[in-house]
């Protein structure tokens, strides 16, 4: 005849959409209480009920979802159960069943990133006008069950100072099934669009190159300056299988960054004390750096004219900018000698032009054919004194 019962759940996790109750109640309500409390009444059935008796049927929309590895749980808990038969004689009740929602945390979101993070240029004006420089666009933490299918992003940047040229697909997407690869340049932004043309057996997961982006610098100021200006990734979009939003974790996308540093530029010099020796000899190797750099490594190269370099000695400028070196010489033939500095955070390294050298053989005997000489007249001189005793012996 009839029955009351309150169906009691988390809030802060669910929340009542919709319900719909059996056409068998003539008379029923359905108020929430309180909030996570649904107050539930139905009487007067069109027929005595008996036997599994379906009384509410309740939709309930998810307000919370953490992210992986977290579970939140809410039970569905039915209490202040009571029936009432015909005359109001309460019907006595087992214990209740009650139910349970648990909510799986979704995976992390994945995101984009520019690498490297910092492009720098150092370069002493105007050399870094023309030469490029490429950036890869990398997806990172992708789970499976996000089942990625298209993704597009625009990369924007300062016209002014460079030019995308070319861009390429990566080999993220691909491996799981046929992909297309748009790309657009305009101006300052790159465009790309990137999707399956059948939905993939095996969806992408991890990380991994989604394009990469060639650069041309078209622009150097001539004073002593660093320059820098963003690489930024923006409209983002992920989409899976379904048509959906894959959510992006903004808070972890890496935009980049240009930067060109201009470097004065420097010079270093060689000179060798002699340009004719004999093997064996000893060459001092001296030099200097303009401007002056205290305590910078040089590298000396030495090879035979026309082959290939081989480092020898590296050795460090003096307080007024010098180096020097002995090479004690081992070969013969015609060589050529240079050096070479690295340069520092704000002068661009350079090498010398080579200076050349003549090895000649040796002008002495070697000391085993010394040796011999000097044994072969020891003998001439014993034998003949024996020969001068024996004569005057004879006599």
């Amino acid at each position: 005849e009839k029955a009351n019962f309150t169906l009691n759940y988390d809030n802060t996790l669910v929340e009542m959409s919709e319900y719909e109750l059996n056409p068998l109640w003539n008379k029923s309500e359905v108020v929430i209480f309180s909030p996570g409390v649904l107050l539930v009444e139905v009487k007067k059935p069109a027929e005595s009920p008996e036997g599994d008796v379906q009384t509410l049927q309740v939709t309930f929309k998810v307000k919370y979802q953490g992210f992986y590895p977290e579970i939140d749980e809410t039970s569905l808990t039915l209490k202040n159960i009571t029936l009432l038969g015909y005359a109001s004689q309460e019907i006595p009740t087992e214990p209740p069943i009650n139910g349970e929602v648990k909510i799986k945390g979704l995976p992390i979101p994945p995101w984009l990133e520019v690498l490297p993070q910092t492009t720098e240029i150092r370069e002493v004006p105007p050399l870094a006008v023309g030469k490029h420089f490429t950036i890869s666009i990398t997806i990172k933490n992708l789970n499976v069950t996000w089942e990625l299918t298209d993704l597009s992003f625009t990369l924007t940047y300062d016209q002014t100072l460079m030019k995308a040229i070319g861009v390429t697909e990566g080999s993220f997407m691909s491996p799981s099934a046929a992909t297309e690869f748009t790309s657009t340049l305009i101006h300052d932004k790159v465009i790309i669009n990137q999707r399956y043309l059948d939905i993939p057996q095996d969806f992408p997961q991890g990380e991994g190159i989604i394009a990469s982006i060639t650069f041309n610098i078209t622009y150097q100021e001539q004073e002593p300056q660093v320059k820098e200006a963003p690489l930024n990734l923006t409209d983002i979009q992920l989409i899976d299988k379904n048509g959906n939003d894959i959510p992006e974790n903004q808070t972890k996308s890496v935009h980049g960054l240009y930067r060109l540093k201009n470097l004065e530029s420097s010079t270093i010099s060689i000179d060798v004390n002699r340009d004719s020796v004999t093997v064996g000899s000893e060459v001092t190797i001296s030099g200097h750096i303009t401007p002056q750099q205290t305590n910078k490594t040089v590298t000396i190269y030495v090879r035979r004219t026309n082959e290939t370099w081989k480092a020898i000695q590296q050795t460090k400028t003096d307080s007024e900018s010098y180096y020097f070196h002995t090479w004690r010489t081992e070969e013969t033939g015609e060589f050529e000698i240079k050096a070479q500095w690295q340069g520092d955070e704000n002068v661009s390294g350079n090498e010398s032009i080579p200076a050349k050298i003549s090895i000649e053989p040796s002008s002495q005997l070697p000391q085993t054919a010394l040796y011999a000489i000097i044994a072969v007249i020891i003998i001439m001189v014993a034998a003949s004194t024996v020969y001068y005793f024996k004569i005057r012996k004879t006599k």
